[in-house]
């Protein structure tokens, strides 16, 4: 049951770095109390934490909870950079179709490199909540 537990806890945590680098408009529903959301998964992943060190001791504890650790961060910068790949593709179409329509020279180098400049600036702002 607490194998069970953690992979929820996995997926939890799968949900919630996908969710929390898009837009707030773009969020679900729960997050609109994310304080509910984060109790909830403090708990869970504690819990099921404590559970193990309980039942299988403090190593395999540890090794749950640094396996947790580096899931946690590899599916955040996963998403980040998934996210920065599909902002900086919008952020370069719209600047490619604003140059086509004022007749300018269209240098894809420098609008790509200005496009995932800002599409960085986005996304970031993203995850401290103060996104669009």
């Amino acid at each position: 049951m607490l194998w069970v537990l953690y992979a929820l806890n996995l997926g939890l945590v799968w949900f919630e770095n996908k969710c929390i680098v898009q837009p707030r408009f773009d969020r679900p529903i729960i997050f609109s109390n994310a304080a509910i959301l984060w109790v909830l998964r403090l708990t869970l992943t504690y819990g099921v934490l404590a559970g193990l060190w309980f039942v299988y001791g403090i190593r395999l504890a540890g090794i749950a909870l640094g396996a947790f650790y580096v899931f946690n961060k590899w599916t955040f910068g996963f998403h980040c950079s998934r996210e920065v790949r599909a902002t900086t593709a919008r952020c370069m179409r719209v600047r490619m179709e604003e140059a086509a329509r004022k007749h300018e020279q269209i240098d894809e180098l420098k609008i790509g490199l200005e496009a995932q400049a800002l599409a960085t600036q986005i996304v970031m702002s993203n995850v401290k909540g103060g996104g669009p």
